[in-house]
């Protein structure tokens, strides 16, 4: 689909460039200016898709809790330690 996006800006310019007819030229700028944004746009989108998880890959809540349950049993308190004597210096 990028293609035909591409397409559409690159005839939208030639016709604002072959043109003589303010009219055509501003419709060939519109449809050129279009054109390339979208085919920015679905550049953009198929990055973003080739880059994402599926659905069925997702936690769900019950799962995420899960873990946090975990993690939060894992880091129990520890006794705490003894502190080392200060000793005086040596004279």
């Amino acid at each position: 689909m990028r293609w035909i996006w591409v397409m559409t800006g690159i005839l939208g310019f030639v016709l604002a460039w072959m043109t003589k007819s303010p009219g055509l030229l501003g419709l060939g700028l519109i449809l050129g200016l279009v054109g390339i944004t979208m085919a920015v746009f679905s550049i953009a989108a198929d990055r973003i898709q080739e880059g994402s998880r599926p659905e069925a890959m997702m936690m769900t809540p019950g799962e995420i809790n899960q873990l946090r349950e975990r993690a939060q049993q894992r880091q129990a308190p520890r006794p705490a330690a003894q502190p080392t004597p200060i000793r005086p210096p040596r004279e």
